[in-house]
């Protein structure tokens, strides 16, 4: 009992998008943590933003490692900047646009693969928004849900893609990684929990997330 009141042993759920494995924050940060905390059980669950957000408000997830979807967010939720990183586009070997940094504009006439909307994947609103910046809207020729298949897409010579940076780690022969130009081309991972929530392990693991984060402070629960 003593153990358990002072965050030795415990359970945290804890959901995340597919994308923020292949970050190095993430998987770093928690296996620090089970080093650290042995006999504390991590359940991690691959979830969409949305369903994350869903679950942490119903209690079924202690926390979220989501990119933001354009929702309300429920009552009593904190959902925080934590890790933030570049988008790149990953575009065809054969493409003229594989040989240099390319702007958002000149995907303006380009078939581009794109994470569904109603899926829940916040990496969606991010690419509209970029889009819209540039005046104009993506020309959506394929949708998928998961990393490796966008990638296999444009393998394949279907389209265009823009994805996290991290999506760099996979490698596919006829895919070219380039940088976006614009300064506001880049995507946040969030923490999402309960406001209300003061388990002291949970608190152990956001603090061990909140060191490696690449996003100012300002907005942190200490």
């Amino acid at each position: 009992m003593r153990s358990a009141a002072s965050g030795e042993i415990g359970k945290i759920a804890l959901g995340y998008t597919s994308s923020s494995m292949l970050t190095a924050a993430l998987p770093s940060a928690l296996r620090r943590f089970q080093s650290e905390h042995p006999l504390v059980s991590l359940a991690l669950q691959e979830m969409t933003s949305l369903d994350q957000l869903d679950a942490v408000h119903s209690r079924a997830l202690d926390i979220g490692i989501l990119r933001r979807p354009d929702v309300v967010v429920p009552d009593g939720i904190v959902v925080e900047p934590w890790y933030e990183a570049p988008l790149v586009a990953a575009v065809p070997a054969a493409h003229p646009l594989s040989r240099a940094p390319i702007r958002i504009a000149d995907l303006r006439d380009q078939p581009l693969i794109l994470y569904p909307r109603h899926a829940g994947i916040g990496l969606y609103w991010k690419v509209q928004e970029l889009c819209s910046k540039a005046g104009f809207r993506p020309h959506m020729l394929q949708e998928a849900r998961d990393a490796s298949t966008i990638v296999g897409l444009v393998a394949a010579g279907v389209g265009i893609a823009i994805v996290p940076g991290g999506t760099e780690c996979i490698h596919l022969e006829g895919v070219v990684y380039q940088r976006l130009r614009e300064k506001d081309a880049v995507s946040a991972l969030h923490l999402a929990y309960r406001d209300a929530d003061e388990t002291l392990y949970l608190d152990v693991l956001l603090k061990g997330l909140r060191r490696t984060a690449s996003v100012p402070r300002r907005s942190r629960k200490e």
